[in-house]
């Protein structure tokens, strides 16, 4: 593709970004505004000081969970990381901040969101302050009264976990969980969405394909189909993208990976299709908050200690056009950076 072709490419992916915000659900004048003003920095000046606000989110409800996955960080219970639970008011304070200009909150990331008590709370709140919700989750805490609660909050969508259709191939990698409870809780949904007479929230099975379970994919969709709900199907991340040579992290999980070949080519479609869009805007657009108010670049990164900044304790701008922001968006922009940079080590970013 020639230069002017790819800048027409990329610029047409833009107008179609910016005419998708204009048509969402919860978009004001402002939140539109917003937007166009930092993909304009982003993608036309890459400035590493933002004037704008991001306009998606994420925050995290917990790092607690109730499984240990082997490839997930928390399933593997790394010494020396904080845990806990991020209560009610915490999560106030920080959703204050952002709402003006927030289109998507999402309420997962290294935990399972049902643990904390307070989540179907916080959705409500999101809700009213006009923010599109997200939730991933196992279900496999979904009591059956709990349902008609989850979708009364006004939950946009919400993304299940499961990887296989019976407990034994289920139970490999969802270890302590149960694909029973799992199913009864999203036909316990789907009863409440019926007779509330509510849409939302819209059920995706989230399939992940590993080599023990690639042959249940089609029955997976199948019965994602029967419960009436929609299906998607993930490749998992080796290493998370962060730290440490690629054949180590691969060796460390080849047991689950399906082949190193088929792997491969969906990584590297996926990265052309990041790079045509510009590579990563998540410094400008997105910002990810822990549990505790620790501010991270982006989903890959698991341990707050690596976070830019607190949330609860710092302003935001001060979190936001701090020097790790603006050293990560000198990375991404320019390709310069300190070497104590975290996206100097991100594998999307090696390619």
């Amino acid at each position: 593709m020639g230069i002017f072709a790819d800048l027409k490419e990329k610029g047409l992916n833009q107008l179609r970004l910016l005419s998708h915000l204009a048509r969402h659900e919860n978009a004001t004048p402002l939140k539109l505004a917003n937007a166009l003003l930092v993909t304009l920095q982003f993608k036309l000046f890459r400035s590493t000081r933002v004037f704008g606000y991001p306009y998606q989110a994420t925050i995290e409800p917990t790092n607690l969970c109730n499984l240990s996955c082997p490839l997930c960080p928390t399933g593997m219970k790394p010494a020396g990381e904080p845990k806990g639970v991020m209560k009610f008011d915490e999560f106030r304070t920080i959703v204050d901040r952002l709402a003006p200009y927030l289109y998507d909150l999402e309420l997962h990331d290294w935990g399972e969101p049902l643990l904390n008590p307070d989540i179907v709370r916080m959705i409500a709140y999101a809700r009213a302050k006009n923010i599109k919700t997200r939730l991933s989750s196992n279900l496999c805490l979904l009591a059956e009264e709990k349902a008609r609660e989850l979708v009364l909050s006004g939950l946009n969508c919400l993304f299940v976990s499961a990887d296989g259709v019976t407990q034994d191939v289920y139970e490999v990698y969802r270890k302590g969980g149960s694909i029973e409870k799992c199913i009864a809780a999203i036909r316990a949904l789907e009863n409440a969405k019926k007779e509330l007479n509510s849409k939302t929230p819209e059920i995706v099975f989230n399939f992940i394909t590993f080599r023990h379970n690639v042959h249940q994919k089609k029955d997976a969709m199948r019965l994602a189909r029967e419960l009436g709900i929609g299906f998607r199907d993930n490749r998992p991340m080796i290493n998370f993208g962060l730290l440490g040579p690629f054949e180590e992290a691969f060796a460390a999980h080849a047991g689950f990976i399906e082949d190193l070949p088929s792997w491969l080519e969906h990584r590297n479609r996926v990265q052309a299709e990041r790079r045509n869009n510009g590579f990563c805007d998540w410094p400008w657009v997105n910002m990810e908050v822990a549990w505790d108010g620790t501010v991270k670049p982006c989903c890959y990164v698991y341990s707050i200690r690596h976070g830019f900044g607190n949330l609860l304790r710092q302003d935001f701008k001060e979190i936001w056009n701090g020097e790790k922001y603006r050293n990560a968006r000198l990375l991404i922009g320019k390709g310069k950076a300190s070497d104590d940079c975290l996206c100097l080590f991100c594998r999307e970013h090696a390619g």
